[in-house]
């Protein structure tokens, strides 16, 4: 994928989601298809990122808590994407993870592609099937539920 690829940048990104740095973790949505009911999101970790000054000195690693992070935000840009209009500007929360695995570091300045799949949807409650790659080389997995805020 290149930048030819991009279907929101950034910035269209934050009509989506409310999140903002130093806490948004998507540069860029790459691909959404409805018919699998998935989202691909792009992000690079730069070398100068605020977590890597203790994360850790003289080796630099992604923490995993901001890759399932990322991964939730994703899931988030897929639900807002997709819902119904009278839920665009509700808060998408998270609200759990499970079979979280961590099966390759995430090193400064490497691409990484944030992969969700919806799941099962029930009333306000969404569940996602999710993965962080570099190339096509797992790195992260989680099933993340998350909720839209009610009326």
């Amino acid at each position: 994928m290149d930048a030819r690829d991009v279907l929101l940048s950034c910035e269209e990104i934050k009509k989506k989601i409310p999140h903002r740095d130093p806490f948004l973790f998507l540069d860029e949505v790459v691909k959404i298809d409805r018919e699998s009911q998935s989202i691909v999101c792009r992000w690079r970790p730069v070398s100068n990122a605020w977590f890597f000054q203790g994360h850790f000195p003289g080796f630099p690693i992604t923490p995993g808590v901001l890759l399932i992070e990322a991964l939730a935000q994703a899931a988030g840009v897929y639900a807002m994407m997709t819902v119904e209009e009278k839920y665009h500007k509700k808060p998408f929360f998270f609200a759990s993870i499970e079979k979280a695995k961590f099966k390759k570091p995430v090193l400064p300045d490497t691409q990484v592609l944030l992969n969700a799949t919806l799941l099962k949807k029930s009333m306000s409650f969404w569940k996602f099937e999710a993965g962080a790659y570099i190339a096509d080389e797992l790195c992260v997995e989680a099933t993340i539920m998350a909720t839209i805020q009610s009326e």
